[in-house]
């Protein structure tokens, strides 16, 4: 059984999101990308701020993450 990673990267497909995507990728560190549109991205999550079930499945099982809001 593989579990997700549980580090949280929200706006995984935007600036900052992406940098801090490439920059964990580089160290080898898995994370879970957040966006709101769908992704073929190992362990993706699709989620919006604007909807709390959706970010609140995002968080289940993470211990840290990197929240970009508007």
């Amino acid at each position: 059984m593989t579990f997700a990673p549980d580090i949280l990267v929200t706006g995984a497909t935007g600036s900052t999101g992406h940098a801090t995507a490439s920059a964990l990728t580089a160290q080898g560190i898995p994370f879970r990308p957040m966006s709101r549109k769908p992704s073929s991205a190992e362990f993706a999550v699709r989620a919006d701020l604007d909807d709390a079930n959706s970010v609140r499945a995002a968080l289940s099982g993470v211990r840290a993450a990197y929240l970009v809001t508007p």
